[in-house]
């Protein structure tokens, strides 16, 4: 994985890593808690520098936020193919030749129209830039780099 893959994952990742965690005390009180990754030198770094590019490149930090924080929503997807038959259709296989895949549920990302790729790589490629160190998935999160 290279660092711009790196840092895409990180991003990718964020929100779960900020409000992804709760732990559940003693008692009845419920105490939201930051997980473990979030205290890694990667995040920290991260955040740093989302701050930075929202003051010195507002305009490539809109189309890093929308690509990256937009809205989810949950779908069947076509795990051969990626296709996501309509929402108003209840069939869930989907035809491949003679055979019939299952469909799989999946949360994607709903993206404005208005979001251009060139200018979210132009912002990943910024953060890389200044990117103080190097940048490493956290220990928390590797499962989740072997399923990629």
């Amino acid at each position: 994985m290279t660092r711009r893959e790196r840092i895409s994952f990180l991003l990718e990742h964020l929100e779960d890593v900020r409000y992804g965690v709760r732990d559940r005390g003693a008692g009845a009180e419920h105490i939201p808690l930051m997980c473990a990754a979030w205290n890694s030198p990667s995040y920290r770094e991260l955040e740093r520098l989302l701050t930075l590019l929202l003051a010195e490149q507002p305009r490539l930090a809109s189309h890093l936020s929308r690509t990256f924080f937009a809205p989810r929503r949950q779908v069947l997807q076509c795990p051969r193919c990626r296709g996501v038959p309509p929402s108003w259709s209840s069939v869930n296989f989907h035809k491949h030749g003679n055979s019939n895949v299952a469909l799989v549920p999946r949360v994607l990302r709903v993206l404005p129209p208005a979001v251009k790729a060139e200018l979210v790589g132009e912002a990943i490629g910024w953060l890389d830039e200044r990117w103080r160190g190097d940048v490493y998935v956290p220990d928390e999160l590797l499962p989740l780099v072997a399923a990629v």
